[in-house]
């Protein structure tokens, strides 16, 4: 059930609905929500035209990178290939 009514919401227009809450989820780990000019522009800006955005999915989907060679070298000479 989807809570719309009380005195912590309001209505928007037609069916949008807002509400007054504290985030007590969120956590700042990346610092992306402070001044990202001060505190992570340069690495953000500097992986990003390194590397893909999304290295999260498959070679398949996404092609291959520099980290997936990378890694396949450390894995290779861990196991003494």
């Amino acid at each position: 059930k989807v809570y719309t009514k009380g005195k912590h919401f309001a209505t928007v227009s037609g069916d949008r609905v807002t509400r007054r809450c504290l985030n007590l989820g969120s956590y700042n780990y990346l610092g992306f929500a402070d001044d990202w000019d001060v505190t992570c522009k340069d690495g953000v800006v500097g992986s990003l035209e390194d590397l893909p955005v999304s290295m999260s999915s498959s070679r398949m989907e996404c092609g291959t990178s520099r980290l997936h060679k990378q890694v396949e070298e450390i894995v290779a000479k861990f196991i003494g290939k």
